[in-house]
Protein backbone atom coordinates (compact mmCIF):
# COMPACT_ATOMS: atom_id res chain seq x y z
CA UNK A 1 0.00 0.00 0.00
CA UNK A 2 1.21 3.43 -0.93
CA UNK A 3 0.72 6.23 1.53
CA UNK A 4 -0.33 9.18 -0.65
CA UNK A 5 0.84 11.73 1.91
CA UNK A 6 4.40 10.40 1.76
CA UNK A 7 4.27 10.22 -2.05
CA UNK A 8 3.13 13.85 -2.27
CA UNK A 9 5.79 14.98 0.23
CA UNK A 10 8.58 13.20 -1.66
CA UNK A 11 7.35 14.56 -4.99
CA UNK A 12 7.19 18.12 -3.69
CA UNK A 13 10.65 17.80 -2.14
CA UNK A 14 12.02 16.53 -5.46
CA UNK A 15 10.41 19.34 -7.43
CA UNK A 16 11.73 21.86 -4.91
CA UNK A 17 15.25 20.45 -5.19
CA UNK A 18 15.12 20.66 -9.00
CA UNK A 19 13.88 24.26 -8.86
CA UNK A 20 16.68 25.20 -6.47
CA UNK A 21 19.34 23.60 -8.69
CA UNK A 22 18.02 25.49 -11.74
CA UNK A 23 18.06 28.77 -9.81
CA UNK A 24 21.65 28.19 -8.68
CA UNK A 25 22.73 27.40 -12.23
CA UNK A 26 21.15 30.64 -13.43
CA UNK A 27 22.97 32.62 -10.77
CA UNK A 28 26.28 31.01 -11.72
CA UNK A 29 25.74 31.84 -15.39
CA UNK A 30 24.88 35.41 -14.44
CA UNK A 31 28.05 35.73 -12.39
CA UNK A 32 30.15 34.34 -15.23
CA UNK A 33 28.69 36.92 -17.59
CA UNK A 34 29.17 39.74 -15.08
CA UNK A 35 32.79 38.88 -14.37
CA UNK A 36 33.51 38.54 -18.10
CA UNK A 37 32.13 42.02 -18.70
CA UNK A 38 34.11 43.43 -15.76
CA UNK A 39 37.31 41.86 -17.07
CA UNK A 40 36.74 43.35 -20.52
CA UNK A 41 36.03 46.77 -19.00
CA UNK A 42 39.20 46.48 -16.91
CA UNK A 43 41.24 45.61 -19.99
CA UNK A 44 39.76 48.60 -21.84
CA UNK A 45 40.61 50.93 -18.93
CA UNK A 46 44.13 49.50 -18.81
CA UNK A 47 44.66 50.24 -22.51
CA UNK A 48 43.25 53.76 -22.07
CA UNK A 49 45.56 54.47 -19.13
CA UNK A 50 48.53 53.07 -21.01
CA UNK A 51 47.77 55.36 -23.97
CA UNK A 52 47.45 58.37 -21.67
CA UNK A 53 50.74 57.61 -19.94
CA UNK A 54 52.48 57.29 -23.31
CA UNK A 55 51.11 60.69 -24.36
CA UNK A 56 52.27 62.24 -21.07
CA UNK A 57 55.70 60.69 -21.46
CA UNK A 58 55.94 61.98 -25.04
CA UNK A 59 54.94 65.50 -23.93
CA UNK A 60 57.42 65.41 -21.06
CA UNK A 61 60.23 64.22 -23.34
CA UNK A 62 59.36 66.95 -25.85
CA UNK A 63 59.28 69.58 -23.12
CA UNK A 64 62.63 68.46 -21.71
CA UNK A 65 64.12 68.41 -25.20
CA UNK A 66 62.91 71.96 -25.89
CA UNK A 67 64.07 73.25 -22.49
CA UNK A 68 67.43 71.54 -22.86
CA UNK A 69 68.12 73.06 -26.26
CA UNK A 70 67.00 76.55 -25.14
CA UNK A 71 69.41 76.64 -22.20
CA UNK A 72 72.47 75.91 -24.38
Amino acid sequence: MVDYGVLIAVTLAGVGAIVEVVRLEGRLNGHDTLFGEREKAGDDRHEDLKDRLERIEHKLDESLRLNGSASR
